[in-house]
């Protein structure tokens, strides 16, 4: 009987629950558990193996620059920085609420570092972010902008929650380029039509 309903959890894609359903299978403590204990034991792990993975997959889709975490900041490096301020962020509460962070000082102060915890924070909390260079950005636009598929970039720039732009000054900007970067900025400060 058991193969069976193996068989079936693996067909439906609920993995994690058979390999729950077999380490229940095998573990004796388990057995003065309720039904409904044991179900509730099977369906959390399953919910939690589905989270990790959509997790994983913003988090490859966000392309961060730095394997950066809010738990890698190190607070004790004087940079000047409002730790208080910073710990709030990496909440990643401004997301929701469209708002828009800007990280400024000087070369290796870890502006890069920051921006990518704050990225991988926002992908924690379930919201689409994506990294950009600015100078790679803008090579993009102007690829698509060639290929006539500036809109349908644009569109899928859309999507995200949460656009991280990095390495605003590394060359003077075109009057176009200027223009299209203040578009870039924008996105994710409204909300996203239904």
């Amino acid at each position: 009987m058991n193969s069976p309903t193996l068989d079936r959890l693996h067909t439906l894609g609920f993995t994690a629950m058979a390999a729950e359903w077999l380490r229940q299978q095998q573990d004796p403590g388990l057995a003065p558990l309720s039904f409904d204990e044991r179900l509730a034991l099977l369906v959390d792990a399953e919910w939690l193996a589905r989270d990790n993975r959509r997790f994983t997959r913003r988090l490859q889709e966000a392309h961060l620059r730095l394997p950066a975490t809010p738990e890698g900041i190190d607070y004790s490096v004087p940079r000047q920085w409002n730790t208080t301020v910073v710990r709030q962020l990496t909440q990643a509460l401004w997301v929701a609420h469209h708002q828009t962070v800007l990280i400024t000082g000087p070369t290796g102060v870890g502006k890069s570092y920051l921006a990518c915890a704050l990225g991988h924070a926002a992908c924690r909390r379930h919201h689409r972010v994506r990294y950009y260079r600015v100078p790679r950005l803008l090579a993009d636009g102007l690829v698509a902008r060639q290929e006539g598929q500036w809109f349908r970039w644009l569109a899928q720039l859309l999507r995200y929650d949460l656009l991280i732009l990095d390495d605003w000054a590394v060359r003077p900007l075109s009057l176009d380029e200027s223009r299209d970067l203040w578009k870039f900025s924008t996105i994710g400060t409204r909300p996203r039509p239904p």
